[in-house]
């Protein structure tokens, strides 16, 4: 997800990143599953999925950073939430953040894992566990 963070650089690259999960997304239509999960670095949001690239009381970017710098930009992340949307990805899986941290909008849930080895909130460092099994999908943080 670093490509679609900032492409600027590096366009084709950016658009070969977009095919390939608009790709993936499709092929899997074929193949009956009942849940369907992406995992990226950055979060595609911190509280919902048409959020302005703008810093939350809670969520302030680092110094010299731009506005939103913990989520994908807006302009960017409404074309890879609609290829999501219409695979039913049901949860995106990040980190990025260092913080713990979930958000839904409409059925697509985000859930941020805090770091390992440097987490920037209150949660200690771990990581997430994510179990799917018939007819249910969990995940559990585990601390170290």
């Amino acid at each position: 997800s670093v490509i679609l963070d900032r492409p600027q650089n590096l366009p084709d690259e950016h658009k070969a990143q977009m095919d390939f999960l608009g790709d993936t997304l499709r092929s899997r239509e074929s193949i009956e599953s009942e849940h369907v999960v992406a995992f990226m670095h950055h979060p595609l949001f911190l509280d919902n999925a048409e959020e302005a690239d703008i810093d939350f009381d809670w969520a302030p970017s680092p110094p010299n950073q731009p506005s939103g710098y913990w989520t994908i930009p807006l302009e960017r992340r409404t074309p890879v939430v609609k290829l999501l949307r219409e695979a039913n990805v049901q949860t995106v899986f990040a980190g990025h953040w260092h913080r713990n941290h979930t958000a839904s909008d409409n059925g697509l849930d985000v859930v941020v894992t805090s770091a390992l080895g440097y987490p920037l909130g209150n949660d200690p460092s771990g990581y997430r566990v994510v179990n799917v099994n018939d007819g249910a999908l969990t995940h559990n943080y585990k601390q170290i």
